[in-house]
């Protein structure tokens, strides 16, 4: 059964044997809104209101089956064509399906018109879902394509043994490696040292077992020159039909605020370890910060200091 009724375009010369189709026609359930021609400058002009299905006479004066057919397939290549005839040859009917008929029935065995009609249909109905799906799929890859090529971060995929299949080019520039190259090595060919291996295989191992990362992780990498670059990375599994095929990774150049993190903490250890009393106020005149001389000087501790004056320092030491 068919879900709506559908329109179908009848190319037959003979009046007679077209209200004979037309009747088995009303067989179909819903029944078709049925357009008839008789010759071929009427099915040409026909074939522009686009019918879903096409029903033609093989023999039809001035006209010809060849050509009705080499029309429909111009104009609505994937529109359903039955021929309906009263003679057709094995090898005639060969040639037909080689030029795009789905089916054809002969006119003495009109009770296989319904059931060829409704094959026809359910197969267009298959051809449409799975071009539909093509073009989903191309329109995915390309959207795809286009986050991966122009991606500030670097993508890369690796097998499950840690070898590099591919990376996107912010990920060539960050490691200084051409694609052909980067393919010859393996993730751990870019550790710094046995701590980043270790880190690596922790990540791979978490993707492994739950298709992804648990959480961020920061990684030193060398680069082709042998300079250190700082990331941070993210894993997960790429499926292809349900499996499990490779491990995606994005990575984030982190580099210039590692390095200012590191520069801070230097800061910071050697004010706080200075021979000398420091101390930061706010606009107030507040201590926020003392470091370690502070307290050894006064006596006082840094819980006792933060949130006074420097006053409490002129009060004498602090036993």
């Amino acid at each position: 059964m068919l879900s709506q009724p559908i329109r179908i375009l009848l190319l037959e010369d003979s009046a007679s044997d077209a209200e004979l189709v037309q009747r088995e026609l009303l067989n179909l359930s819903p029944p078709p809104a049925v357009t008839h021609v008789d010759n071929g400058m009427a099915f040409e002009k026909a074939l522009h209101s686009e019918p879903d299905l096409i029903l033609s006479d093989f023999n039809i004066p001035g006209f010809s089956g060849v050509e009705a057919i080499t029309l429909a397939k111009a104009a609505l290549p994937n529109t359903p064509f039955i021929f309906v005839s009263g003679t057709i040859g094995e090898e005639m009917a060969v040639d037909l399906v080689i030029r795009g008929a789905t089916d054809y029935v002969l006119k003495d065995r009109l009770k296989k018109l319904i059931p060829a009609v409704q094959r026809a249909m359910e197969q267009s109905e298959e051809v449409r879902k799975n071009q539909l799906l093509q073009k989903q799929l191309r329109e995915a890859e390309e959207r795809y394509s286009s986050l991966y090529n122009l991606s500030l971060d670097g993508i890369y995929l690796h097998d499950f043994d840690g070898r590099f299949l591919d990376a996107n080019e912010t990920a060539l520039q960050m490691l200084g490696y051409q694609a052909d190259e980067l393919r010859h090595l393996t993730i751990r060919d870019l550790a710094g040292d046995a701590e980043q291996i270790a880190l690596m295989d922790l990540s791979i191992g978490e993707i492994m077992k739950g298709g992804r990362q648990t959480e961020i992780r920061e990684f030193r990498l060398r680069r082709k020159d042998g300079s250190d670059i700082w990331v941070e990375a993210a894993g997960s599994i790429v499926l292809s039909a349900g499996r499990p095929v490779a491990v995606q990774g994005i990575v984030r150049d982190i580099t210039d605020r590692k390095l200012r993190d590191m520069e801070i903490r230097k800061l910071f250890l050697s004010v706080e370890n200075s021979r000398d009393l420091i101390m930061i106020t706010d606009k107030n005149g507040r201590i926020e910060y003392v470091n370690h001389a502070a307290c050894v000087l006064t006596g006082y501790s840094k819980f006792e200091l933060i949130g006074q004056t420097p006053a409490i320092m002129k009060s004498g030491m602090h036993d």
